[in-house]
C-alpha cells in the first residue's frame, strides 16, 4: 500500500513491493501467564517506581488491574473500561469484549474484590493526606488536583466494588443469585 501511494504520486519510480506475496500469518493461542511469570508480575508491580507523589497509589492500581486481568481473563483495556453494571449479583461478570465483541462471562474471586476495595480506600486515605497539605501550605495549592482525581478513582473503584451483601452471600456455599 505503502509503494503504491509513492508510485503514484510519483516518489518513486516504481513499486518495488508490488512483487511480494502477502504474509500469512496463522493465528495462535495466547495461554495465561505461568505461576512464575504471574508472580515476576505482581513483584514488578509491588516495586514499582513512578515519578510523583502518588507512587503507592500506582503501585495498588497496578496490582488490582493485574489481578483482575488475572481472574477474569480480560484485556487490560477491557478492564479498564469495566463498569459496575457489569458485575452481575452472583460475583460474576458479564460483558462483550471491545476488540472482539465475544461475551465473557466468569466468577470472581473474593481477593479480588477486597484489592479494589482496599485501592478505593487507600485512594480516598492519600486525598486527604494531599488536600491537608494543601490547605495547610505545606504543599503547593495544585495539588488539590491530585485530591480531586483521587477521590474520583475512590468512587469510581468503590461503585465496581459489589455491594457487602453480596460477598457475604457469596461466602455461603450453595447459594444461588438470580438475576
Amino acid at each position: 500500500m505503502f509503494f503504491r501511494y509513492c508510485t503514484k504520486h510519483k516518489w518513486s519510480g516504481e513499486n518495488v513491493a508490488a512483487d511480494l506475496s502477502r504474509i500469512k500469518i496463522e493465528p495462535t493461542e495466547t495461554l495465561p501467564l505461568s505461576r512464575e511469570q504471574f508472580a515476576a508480575a505482581l513483584k514488578a508491580a509491588a516495586e514499582y517506581h513512578p515519578r510523583g507523589k502518588e507512587s503507592a497509589w500506582r503501585r495498588q492500581r497496578a496490582t488490582a488491574m493485574l489481578l483482575l486481568c488475572r481472574h477474569s481473563g480480560l484485556r487490560i483495556s477491557d478492564a479498564a473500561r469495566l463498569q459496575r453494571s457489569k458485575l452481575l449479583p452472583n460475583d460474576a461478570l458479564f460483558l462483550r469484549t471491545t476488540k472482539t465483541g465475544q461475551p465473557v462471562y466468569v466468577l470472581l474471586p473474593s481477593a479480588s474484590r477486597s484489592v479494589i476495595a482496599f485501592t478505593a480506600w487507600s485512594s480516598f486515605a492519600h486525598a486527604a493526606l494531599m488536600g491537608t497539605q494543601a490547605c495547610r501550605n505545606m504543599v503547593a495549592r495544585g495539588e488539590l488536583i491530585g485530591v480531586a482525581v483521587l477521590v474520583i478513582i475512590g468512587v469510581v473503584l468503590i461503585a465496581l466494588a459489589p455491594p457487602k451483601q453480596l460477598l457475604e452471600s457469596a461466602s455461603r456455599p450453595g447459594q444461588f443469585h438470580s438475576r
